[in-house]
């Protein structure tokens, strides 16, 4: 074979395996990372190890087809061969999980015993040796991704111990100085080029996580603002439809006559008590509730807590008042010593009948301002399954 065609045909392959790798991973990066689709956060887990089964099998029959049924001059084996390590190592990096780790192992081993032609104490070893490194990375895949070279390192040992174990399956294979100048070549340049756009594309992803976190925390109360609210709501109403017994009662709160803490000592102070409010918030629903809640800042003065679980009408009215409590108890000395809070309650549990997400919320409102016109820090609850 001329050397130009030789050259032409591993140009063409790594072009093309370029796109497809770089490809490949951002469709699997999608599937890990979505947030957007609640199909795939849902299912995400078994959509990632059906697209790996699918992609992976889709190169394990292609090298099969290339090395066993057609024997072509230009040997494209060696263009799969490369992709089935580089899928692996990298999916195995990504999601960390071991069920991924067990798929790939189950995988190249079958392969190895279904199509070795000959067993020979090399290949053997290169098998155990891909299996015990596979299974290494997944289990220290935070310490590989964080140190470049050890990442690099891990890579090359994976790939030797791939190639090695897929070239000891045949009695004889053409190992001429063009053969290893395309697979371990050819290797080394996609791998370069795949492992530095994992790296990108884990930062972005990193980056895209920490303004979502950050577009979802109110940065003066440092609680979760009332966008993060909307959605737990949501997430809450969708639980409760497909199981009725996933019931949650919504508390709002509003901070009595607040304005004239701003009036007499200034916003800034305000903030201040507004930030003491939204610590004590917190600790109470972390250390003083017994069911799962979480607190939300709704802007202003207004907070809310989602309480999940089912709550009788004397307990909704502890809990309450067991916040009504803590207020009252808070003291700001770096201001003025005399500021004592109250603050109005309304609270609302999901009924069978709301047939929104809001309808809960809007019955909590309605408490709320009740309490406000009947002469505020009181609490008025929603009786049994009225509205």
């Amino acid at each position: 074979m001329g050397i130009n065609r030789i050259i032409f045909s591993f140009v063409l392959a790594l072009i093309t395996n370029g796109i497809v790798a770089v490809g490949a991973t951002s469709f699997f990066y999608w599937i890990n990372n979505s947030s957007g689709n609640p199909f795939i956060e849902k299912h995400r887990h078994w959509l990632s190890l059906l697209a790996s089964f699918a992609y992976l099998g889709y190169l394990f029959l292609e090298s099969i087809n290339n090395t066993y049924f057609d024997q072509s001059m230009f040997g494209y084996h060696w263009t799969f061969l490369n992709m089935i390590i580089l899928t692996m190592y990298f999916l195995n990096l990504q999601t960390s999980r071991v069920s991924q780790a067990i798929l790939e192992a189950v995988l190249m081993v079958a392969y190895f015993v279904l199509y070795a032609e000959r067993f020979t104490a090399l290949g053997v070893a290169a098998c155990i040796a891909f299996v015990l490194i596979l299974f290494g990375v997944n289990r220290n895949a935070a310490r590989v991704l964080r140190n470049h070279l050890l990442n690099y390192t891990a890579l090359a040992l994976f790939a030797v111990a791939g190639i090695m174990m897929v070239y000891q399956m045949a009695p004889a294979t053409a190992t001429d100085v063009w053969f290893w100048a395309r697979q371990v070549g050819g290797f080394a340049i996609i791998g370069i080029i795949v492992l530095e756009y994992n790296y990108a594309m884990t930062s972005v992803v990193t980056h895209t996580s920490a303004i979502a976190e950050r577009a979802a925390i109110d940065d003066l109360t440092g609680l979760l603002n009332y966008g993060s609210f909307s959605d737990a709501l949501m997430a809450d109403f969708d639980r409760y439809q497909a199981d009725h017994s996933n019931t949650y009662t919504i508390f709002e709160f509003d901070l009595d006559y607040f304005k004239r803490v701003n009036d007499t000592y200034g916003h800034l102070a305000g903030n201040a008590v507004l930030r003491a409010v939204a610590d004590e918030l917190t600790i109470w629903t972390h250390e003083e509730l017994e069911q799962p809640a979480t607190a939300f800042s709704l802007g202003g003065e207004e907070f809310a807590v989602i309480v999940r679980g089912e709550l009788d009408h004397g307990t909704a009215r502890k809990v309450a008042m067991g916040f009504q409590r803590h207020l009252a108890h808070l003291r700001f000395p770096a201001i003025d010593d005399g500021i004592r809070l109250t603050c109005s309650v309304g609270e609302a549990h999901i009924l069978a009948s709301d047939y929104t997400h809001y309808d809960v919320y809007k019955a909590a409102d309605r408490n709320l301002y009740q309490s406000k016109r009947d002469g505020r820090n009181l609490i008025t609850l929603q009786f049994g399954d009225e509205r």
